[in-house]
C-alpha cells in the first residue's frame, strides 16, 4: 500500500473515532426524558340508543381491563323430556315390520322385501318412506318418531 492511501485511511479512522466519541459523550450527558403525564380520561356522554341499536354492544375504551366472564348464578335448565327417536334411512336399514298378514323388510341396499319376496325399492323423503317399483307403482309410509304408519294404522316392528 502506498503512503498516500495509508494517510487517507488514517484520516478516515481518526474521523470515525472522534465522531463516535462525540456521539457517545452527548448521549451520556443528556438528561433522561420525563415520562408524559397521563391524560385524564374524559367520561363518555350518555346517549340513548335507538331501539334497534340497544341490542348492540358498545365499544369499550382501550384502557379498560378485559371484563370477567359471567358466572352463571342459576342452575342450567333441566333437559327436556326425551322425544322418541326419529327413524332415518340409516336406522331403518335391515329392520323388519308387520301389519296384519304382511311382513316387510327394509334391506340395507335400498330394496324392499314383502312376505319374503323382493318386490320394490325404498327411500326416505322427509318424514315418510317412498316404496316404489320399476312399473311406476308407489306407496308412502309415514314416519312418526320411532314408529311407522300406513293409511293411519301403525305398523309393528318385529325383532330378529
Amino acid at each position: 500500500m502506498n503512503s498516500r492511501n495509508a494517510l487517507i485511511a488514517l484520516v478516515c479512522l481518526v474521523l470515525v473515532c472522534v465522531g463516535g466519541g462525540a456521539v457517545w459523550k452527548m448521549s451520556r450527558t443528556r438528561e433522561p426524558a420525563e415520562p408524559d403525564a397521563p391524560q385524564p380520561v374524559q367520561p363518555a356522554t350518555q346517549v340513548t340508543p335507538e331501539p334497534a341499536a340497544r341490542a348492540s354492544v358498545a365499544p369499550r375504551p382501550m384502557d379498560d381491563p378485559e371484563p370477567e366472564p359471567a358466572v352463571p348464578t342459576e342452575e342450567p335448565p333441566a333437559e327436556p323430556p326425551a322425544e322418541p327417536a326419529t327413524l332415518t334411512a340409516e336406522s331403518l336399514a335391515g329392520t323388519k315390520w308387520e301389519q296384519g298378514p304382511v311382513n316387510m323388510k327394509f334391506l340395507p341396499d335400498g330394496r324392499w322385501e314383502m312376505n319374503g319376496r323382493i318386490c320394490a325399492k325404498w327411500e326416505v323423503e322427509g318424514n315418510r318412506i317412498r316404496i316404489f317399483d320399476d312399473n311406476g307403482e308407489e306407496h308412502f309410509v309415514d314416519i312418526e318418531g320411532d314408529t311407522l304408519t300406513f293409511n293411519g294404522q301403525e305398523i309393528a316392528r318385529v325383532e330378529d
